[in-house]
């Protein structure tokens, strides 16, 4: 049953990737982020399933289908933190951001190299281990050795090792940029209340807060169902050889589960129903449904020539400067 509720979750990834691909509003730089943590996600899955639909005896075969599913993996936890370092970087910049096109693409190149460059490393230095004699059998990852994961011994320590551990790292950052962003998130919050006088700038300041916040939120819930998951296969690493089979339920559970989490978070939202409709030509105009809402889209650029009001840091205190901004309006962020 494990893998039908695997290829079950892909279908709800495939449905996610179809949203986002399709409609050019998600096409911005936080949706290629989640685009490319997705498809990632959808691979590994997919990759699983079929190795347990159809196993194996190729060693060959079994070697090169594990390091598939590890590479995704990693891709996606590592898409996860760009994720959270973004969105940090959203709230934690002194600086109005630009919203030129080559700007965008030259940080979403940066991006890239880190999100499919961090796990191209992890995958060479585990191949390059598996293929070594310096460690310790119990420690090696032994690919294609009768499994096409790693092999436990009773610590599952190649798997803590290679997998549990790096992917350990990658959460402890996303933690602590996650109490950074609500540090400043908070202290922004209370600079917006305290603005009585400045009536004609604090609507726009507390809309766009507001709009960030949203996307915080959002993606603050996917980290945690992923840390979940992480978490529970440390457990179940942990326990895997006393015949401790609730641990492993419960990962299993979770795994199976995060296909769906990942659409009800990021596709189910009436924005994005919106937009969908629009798509097909069932509704005529998707923004005045939508600016109602911020559950789903949200500009990330303020309309051309608009006076904006941005934050900036000074000793000590928060000062609050205002600026005319000439970002394009067709911007939008998750």
């Amino acid at each position: 049953m494990y893998p039908i509720g695997l290829l079950i979750s892909c279908c709800f990834y495939a449905l996610t990737l179809i949203v986002y691909v399709s409609i050019a509003k998600l096409r911005n730089l936080p949706g290629k982020i989640l685009i490319c943590l997705v498809s990632s996600l959808f691979a590994a899955y997919l990759g699983i399933a079929l190795g347990q639909l159809r196993p194996t005896s190729n060693d060959d075969i079994c070697f090169l289908s594990g390091f598939f599913v590890y590479f995704c993996l990693m891709a996606a936890f590592s898409w996860m933190n760009i994720t959270s370092f973004d969105i940090w970087k959203t709230f934690g910049s002194t600086k109005i951001k630009s919203c030129e096109k080559s700007d965008l693409r030259r940080q979403f190149i940066w991006y890239s190299c880190y999100g499919w460059g961090l796990p191209t490393l992890l995958t060479a230095i585990t191949i390059a281990f598996t293929k070594s004699d310096i460690l310790p059998d119990a420690v090696r990852p032994n690919f294609g050795h009768g499994r096409c994961w790693f092999t436990y011994d009773s610590f599952g320590s190649a798997s803590l090792l290679f997998f549990s551990g790096p992917v350990g790292i990658l959460f402890i950052i996303n933690l602590v940029l996650f109490v950074l962003t609500m540090k400043y998130c908070n202290k922004v919050k209370n600079e917006i209340y305290k603005m009585q006088s400045l009536n004609s700038d604090k609507p726009v300041l507390k809309r766009r807060f507001f709009q960030d916040k949203t996307r915080f939120v959002m993606n603050t819930k996917l980290c945690f169902v992923m840390g979940i998951t992480w978490l529970l296969e440390i457990v179940s690493i942990l326990f895997y050889d006393h015949k401790k089979t609730f641990f492993w339920t419960i990962s299993d559970s979770f795994n199976v589960l995060l296909g769906i989490f990942v659409f009800i978070i990021f596709v189910f939202k009436r924005r994005i129903y919106n937009e969908i409709m629009f798509k097909f030509g069932l509704q005529s105009n998707p923004s005045s449904a939508s600016t109602r809402t911020r559950a789903g889209l949200t500009k990330s650029c303020a309309p051309t020539s608009t006076a904006m009001t941005t934050l900036r840091h000074s000793p000590g205190s928060c000062e609050f400067k205002r600026q005319t901004s000439t970002r394009p309006e067709n911007e939008v962020m998750l």
